[in-house]
């Protein structure tokens, strides 16, 4: 069978664990991938950025960095930020829900908007 609906989720994030709450209540059963063990490669971050219709800057997770590397990824290109994130998961921007069938994404900022991609 193949996964309709996938979740980049990370365990120890309330805003990740409420989503998947959300998707289990609406009987889906999500891939969920644990990002931080299983890291998205550079391809598949530029293809989650695509389906998001973000450039991949704005799928950093800007609040944990600090302002040097702030100023430096954003003076780099889309490939460079996703080689970056991928070798830096916790970078990025959490919980991504992904669904493929609609080929559309969401960043379940707040988790409701897990709604948006159902």
């Amino acid at each position: 069978m193949i996964c309709v609906i996938s979740i980049y989720h990370n365990p120890k994030c309330s805003k990740s664990r409420k989503t998947l709450e959300i998707l289990r209540k609406k009987k889906k059963k999500p891939k969920v991938i644990h990002y931080l063990i299983e890291a998205p490669k550079d391809f598949e971050i530029i293809r989650i950025a695509n389906m998001l219709n973000k450039k991949v800057s704005e799928i950093v997770r800007l609040k944990d960095i600090s302002i040097e590397h702030e100023s430096l990824l954003l003076s780099m290109d889309n490939y460079s930020i996703s080689k970056w994130l991928s070798d830096n998961p916790k970078y990025i921007e959490r919980p991504i829900v992904i669904n493929h069938k609609k080929n559309k994404a969401v960043i379940c900022r707040p988790p409701e908007k897990v709604l948006e991609v159902l």
